[in-house]
């Protein structure tokens, strides 16, 4: 896989999020320099900073790395909603969301 590949794919998934590179890097815990070069496929991502990044972009580490179409529209809007909350907000509204789904298929 090569680096110029990844970081176009960062800063397209860092731009469809109106993300700035110093909120990304700051969700990375590294340099908006560094952020900076690999976007533009000058540097490498650890494995831990590829880890921060498909979090903090909610992706999936396949999406990231290209070996997976993007996901549709509707599932980025759905993805956006989750974008910023913590662990456990991220686990309260997918509950919540789960306890709807299964009320509406039941008044069906």
């Amino acid at each position: 896989m090569q680096k110029e590949e990844i970081g176009m794919r960062v800063r397209n998934l860092r731009r469809e999020r109106r993300l700035t590179q110093e909120q990304l890097a700051e969700r990375l815990d590294c340099s908006v320099q560094f952020l900076s070069l690999v976007e533009r496929g000058q540097r490498g991502m650890s494995l831990g900073m590829f880890c921060l990044c498909i979090e903090a972009l909610c992706v999936s580490a396949d999406e990231l790395l290209g070996k997976i179409a993007v996901c549709e529209k509707q599932e980025r809007e759905e993805m956006r909603l989750l974008e910023g909350c913590s662990g456990l907000e991220r686990k309260i509204i997918l509950d919540v969301a789960e306890v709807i789904k299964q009320d509406l298929r039941e008044k069906r």
